[in-house]
């Protein structure tokens, strides 16, 4: 897993460093944007049960968390855009208790808690529509790699005194699709409010070969985005900030002493 990991994420600054050139001669547009929002993991609960080894009902499972993502984007036209961006789906959590008054005349407690993050690193083709004014829709499709980290605390206890316990993380990795819907509006030039609904698939092979989608998430999430002409980098670009023009006696800092010429 760890090659491939590496192999996707080098591909990421070579898109931009391979068609940076178009993009210097033009008036496309790069951007950051930051969004937050609200986060459910759709199969955890089937992983709690399976670590935990206990029944449904004995568990009491949260599989909802705060998700935040950051965006690198670059947008080739009106329509169309290139994004990599960093998410973060926050905590899935469970718990469970399970009291038994009789093991071999002593009385058994069983207590656990499970948690699992899933981070993905996601590099998409974004494509949008102007439905008029400063209002877009868009979507994305892309490819991604996921991280997901397991942790867990169980305890056992014999007539309240504490027997065993078991604490530790794992991560597990892969990579896989990622899709987005959104809307967007702007609110000037350079600043635009962004609500999405965004996936990350994350299927997982366990050690006989079965497949699990235990750490597949989605957030809703509302967010701001910064986005600035490329061309201002382009020293002969329409937005140059340092454009070759020709100097005359009539600017602001010759024109004291040019007086007269130019006040004709």
């Amino acid at each position: 897993m760890g090659l491939k990991r590496f192999s996707f994420l080098s591909v990421v600054p070579f898109v931009f460093i391979i068609f940076s050139p178009l993009a210097m001669a033009s008036d496309q547009k790069l951007y950051l944007g930051a969004s937050v929002g609200a986060s459910g993991y759709g199969m955890v609960d089937d992983l709690f049960y399976e670590l935990g080894g206990a029944s449904e009902g004995s568990y009491d499972v949260s599989d909802t968390g705060t998700a935040y993502q950051l965006q690198l984007g670059w947008e080739i036209s009106r329509f169309v855009a290139i994004e990599a961006a960093f998410s973060d789906f926050g905590d899935a959590e469970s718990e469970y208790r399970i009291l038994d008054g009789d093991v071999n005349g002593h009385e058994a407690l069983s207590t656990a808690e499970h948690s699992v993050n899933l981070t993905s690193t996601s590099l998409s083709l974004k494509g949008m529509l102007p439905l008029g004014g400063s209002f877009r829709v868009f979507g994305k499709v892309g490819y991604a790699s996921w991280t997901s980290e397991v942790e867990w605390n169980e305890s056992l206890y014999f007539d309240k005194a504490l027997d065993t316990r078991s604490v530790g993380s794992e991560e597990v990795e892969g990579e896989d699709l990622f899709f987005a819907l959104g809307a967007e509006y702007h609110l000037t030039k350079n600043f635009v409010l962004f609500a999405e609904y965004f996936t990350q698939q994350a299927e997982y092979d366990d050690v006989t070969g079965y497949s699990h989608d235990w750490f597949e998430a989605s957030a809703a999430s509302l967010g701001l985005r910064w986005q600035f002409d490329v061309g201002v980098f382009n020293r002969n670009g329409p937005d140059a900030q340092y454009g070759n023009r020709k100097v005359t006696a009539c600017d602001d800092k010759y024109k004291d002493i040019a007086g007269a010429i130019c006040n004709r």
